[in-house]
């Protein structure tokens, strides 16, 4: 074997080391369930959202990069529970018109040469989370949400046919509500590893639009609180999408990666 090849498996070997001795003293937290942490905690990630826990039954979501041109929140409210079933409320508000407006010219038209226009809406949402614990080290959650745009502005903006995550984005205010039932797996591997599995029904619009979401990762913990978060997602929506032989309308199938980083504490 070569220096070089020796010398990066002695450094495997101690980062592995180092997680095994660390790992007897902590283990890797589910996220994303009816629990609500100790007063103090908080996590925020690249995309993730800031969450803060205000108390020990409540606490406050929101995306902060983009809180100055669509403000959002949501409360996080315990609402207890049943035997090894746990409930969560969530109950959110923002109000997207500012940033439609930075995506004029990119996603929105411009409308440089009429009176047409991106109205103001607030967005109101409500929904609950519920938690079965077989043991912290896997949880199974489900969760249904509603969220509504509430115009106070005349808006000519209409839905945009396009990909899936931007279409279910501005849904509430271009295709008048977004609802979404869902469930998530997460399984402790390792006390530094687990996995996660999911699949969400989105609905939204007159029709309605049914979009479809089903995702699978790994959560790699840094340190006590933090984490790495890898997978995959994958999304079956009706973006008008035509098939060549058959001339029909056909449904489209998009596979993106998920990459993130949590820091948490």
């Amino acid at each position: 074997m070569s220096r070089r090849a020796s010398s990066l498996v002695a450094f495997l070997a101690s980062v592995a080391s180092s997680v095994a001795s660390s790992s007897s003293a902590w283990a890797l937290c589910s996220r994303d369930t009816a629990e609500i942490g100790s007063c103090g905690d908080y996590s925020i990630g690249v995309f993730a959202p800031l969450v803060y826990d205000i108390n020990d039954n409540l606490a406050v979501r929101g995306h902060p990069l983009t809180f100055f041109v669509a403000p959002n929140a949501v409360l996080e409210v315990n609402h207890g529970g049943l035997g090894p079933v746990r409930l969560k409320g969530e109950y959110g508000l923002s109000v997207p018109t500012g940033g439609m407006m930075l995506l004029q010219g990119f996603v929105f038209p411009t409308w440089d040469h009429s009176d047409r226009q991106v109205g103001w809406f607030l967005v109101p949402r409500a929904g609950v989370v519920a938690s079965l614990w077989r043991g912290e080290p896997h949880v199974l959650s489900g969760r249904v949400n509603l969220a509504v745009g509430v115009p106070l502005t005349h808006s000519d903006a209409t839905p945009l046919g396009g990909i899936a995550p931007l279409e279910l984005l501005f849904a509430p205010v271009l295709a008048s509500y977004r609802a979404q039932i869902g469930v998530d797996y997460d399984r402790s591997l390792l006390p530094w590893l687990r996995a996660r599995a999911g699949v969400d029904v989105f609905a939204f619009g007159d029709a309605p639009a049914i979009t479809l979401r089903a995702n699978l990762g790994v959560d790699i913990a840094v340190g006590e609180w933090s984490r790495f978060l890898v997978g995959c997602v994958w999304w079956n929506s009706d973006t008008g999408a035509i098939d060549l032989e058959s001339h029909e309308s056909a449904r489209s199938n998009d596979f993106l990666p998920t990459v993130d980083f949590i820091w948490a504490g």
